[in-house]
């Protein structure tokens, strides 16, 4: 599939844009994914302790899978990548 490219002049340079852009709108998120949770400091603290706990059980219990060889160590790009496209989704905007 070939499309064609409009050549556009950005900041003085002449730049490629395909013309693709995100509907700008109200953003709805599916229910169950956004969740919202206020807490006092106090109790901000036990839960950010509990958050981290479990992630670093979950990266222990991956890795020794990985040392095992009942995970593939192929399965930790994914995470990466997935993480590396948030961040510059995020810089997007």
């Amino acid at each position: 599939m070939v499309a064609a490219v409009a050549r556009v002049m950005e900041q003085g340079r002449p730049i490629g844009r395909l013309g693709i852009m995100l509907e700008e709108g109200t953003r709805v998120w599916p229910p169950g994914l956004v969740g919202m949770r206020r807490s006092g400091p106090i109790d901000a603290v036990g839960v950010g302790v509990e958050k981290t706990w479990d992630m670093s059980a979950l990266t222990v219990q991956m890795l020794w899978r990985i040392v095992t060889g009942q995970v593939s160590a192929k399965n930790i790009s994914g995470p990466i990548s997935i993480a590396e496209f948030a961040g510059s989704a995020l810089t997007w905007g």
